[in-house]
């Protein structure tokens, strides 16, 4: 588990979220990987498994290249969730005993 601090990007007037690299590689996130967000009160958790979960919401796939996933997120739903916070806080989980991998993001205040 490792926890990294970002800075909260722009796009069109909406909060974003800009994952990329040797980050996502070590812990397991490759390139074209399902994942969805489970959403909670001003962070969500970036799920990576296919499983069919009522609870989840998105349908999004890692992009970038083999050497270099990208995980980019933005959006309304995104700006609600941060609140104007100028960083957030990534915690990166490698999945383990038939775990999926998780990173968990949140506001920093």
């Amino acid at each position: 588990m490792r926890t990294k601090t970002y800075k909260t990007g722009l796009n069109r007037g909406n909060a974003r979220v800009w994952l990329e690299g040797a980050v996502l590689l070590q812990h397991g996130v490759l390139r074209g990987m399902p994942f969805k967000r489970d959403m909670r009160e001003n962070s969500f958790v970036l799920i990576f498994d296919d499983d069919e979960r009522d609870d989840l919401v998105g349908d999004h796939h890692v992009a970038g290249t083999e050497k270099r996933p990208i995980i980019d997120l933005n959006g309304n739903w995104l700006t609600a969730c941060f609140d104007s916070a100028a960083h957030y806080d990534a915690t990166f989980h490698h999945g383990h005993d038939n775990q999926p991998p998780a990173i968990f993001i949140a506001r920093r205040k």
